[in-house]
C-alpha cells in the first residue's frame, strides 16, 4: 500500500481514490479466487455461475443504492 502512495509524483485526492480502488480492486479478485476455488469443488458449472453473478448483481445493487445511482435509466 505504501508502494502506491510513494509511487506517485504528487499525493491528492484523485490519486488517493484511484490507490484505493485500486486496493478495493485487488481484494476483490483475491476474494473471487479463493472464494470460486472452494466453491467450485462441492458447485456444478451452472451452480458456480449463479453464486458469482448473484453475488455480484447484489453488490451492484447495493452500491446503486450507496450511491444513489440510477440502475435503469440508461441513455
Amino acid at each position: 500500500m505504501i508502494l502506491l502512495v510513494v509511487g506517485n509524483y504528487e499525493i491528492n485526492s484523485m490519486t488517493l481514490y484511484g490507490n484505493f480502488l485500486a486496493i478495493i480492486g485487488g481484494i476483490s479478485v483475491g476474494v473471487y479466487i479463493l472464494g470460486g476455488k472452494k466453491i467450485r469443488r462441492k458447485a456444478s458449472t451452472i451452480g458456480y455461475a449463479f453464486i458469482v453473478y448473484g453475488i455480484a448483481s447484489l453488490i451492484m445493487f447495493l452500491v446503486c443504492l450507496i450511491l444513489h445511482s440510477s440502475m435503469y435509466n440508461i441513455s
